[in-house]
């Protein structure tokens, strides 16, 4: 039976990187515009009470209000939301939950390093839990999707959805559980940790493309098939900059409330505004489709969209 297991999986896999280059989308990176305008659920805050809530000023007056309405309210449905037919969220309720299975058995840590066809072996193993082939085109069809038809607004960060980084280009960090992205994550980490000392803490830094897809369906699933509402909320898998090296800080007194507005009150934050050097991926301006995130640092920002504060 083990046997029979691993042929049909080295199949799929087959069947996955014979078309890899088939339908990828390619070309560089290049920032897109906000979708056309929607109409928000009438509980869904305007711009100007987000600001005055985070103790933000706008800076311009032509701001597209729809579009931040969009963001702020981020958990709300919206006409044109994009949404997973009954037969996928069926499907994306399997796949969540397989997903689980092998981050449970390679553990978290392990689990954030691995690319698919990593995955996809290990959950061969899993006996009756195992992924199937429909789980794995599912998982593809979702990774390959356009922007637009995942109700998101950012660029695509990668094109291959079997890709990875090699573990030696990874650098586990023990006290936090966590990994990072050698090279400017490293740095940039490692500088905050110096400069504000031993308050900060790593809350989430890389992850791979399945990681990244198990967080995003998780999201899915919560809001029933709802693809734009959970790309407001999380970057779909090849969407990520986390795949390239932005990772998650926090204050250690804060713990998992490090991921709220409480955070924005810390001394930690503030600081982190004052020293002038640090990047925000995910500013409360930003124009790439994901809701405030002042505890998401940016790693690079040569030609993608990033910002002081």
């Amino acid at each position: 039976m083990l046997g029979l297991r691993t042929g049909c999986l080295m199949l799929a896999l087959y069947l996955i990187q014979s078309v890899e280059g088939a339908t990828e989308q390619t070309g560089p990176l290049k920032m897109t515009t906000p979708p056309a305008k929607l109409v928000a659920t009438p509980s869904s805050p305007r711009l100007q009470d987000f600001l005055a809530a985070f103790e933000l000023k706008s800076g311009t007056e032509t701001a597209d209000r729809d579009y931040f309405d969009r963001m702020v309210a981020a958990d709300d449905v919206f006409e044109n939301d994009q949404f997973l037919n009954p037969l996928e969220l069926e499907l994306a309720r399997e796949v969540v939950e397989r997903l689980r299975d092998v981050e449970a058995f390679v553990g978290h840590g392990r689990f954030t390093t691995l690319n698919f066809e990593a995955v996809f072996k290990h959950s061969a193993g899993l006996a009756s839990r195992r992924l199937t082939v429909a789980d794995i085109r599912f998982l593809r069809d979702i990774f390959n999707r356009s922007s637009e038809s995942l109700g998101f607004n950012g660029p695509r960060i990668s094109n291959q959805f079997l890709a990875g980084h090699a573990q030696e280009a990874l650098i586990f960090y023990p006290k936090y559980g966590e990994y990072l992205l050698s090279g400017d994550a490293i740095e940039q980490f490692e500088r905050l940790e110096a400069e504000f000392g031993s308050s900060v803490m790593l809350t989430s830094g890389y992850r791979g493309h399945p990681k990244q897809m198990l967080l995003y369906l998780e999201k899915v699933v919560e809001a029933q098939g709802n693809l734009s509402l959970a790309s407001r909320n999380r970057a779909p898998a090849g969407y990520s900059f986390h795949f390239i090296g932005d990772f998650d800080v926090g204050d250690v007194a804060l713990g998992e409330q490090s991921f709220s507005r409480r955070f924005l009150k810390t001394s930690i934050y503030q600081s982190m505004v004052r020293a002038g050097w640090v990047k925000w991926r995910y500013p409360s301006h930003n124009l790439l489709g994901v809701r405030f995130e002042p505890w998401h640092i940016a790693s690079v920002c040569d030609e993608i969209a990033c910002s002081g504060g």
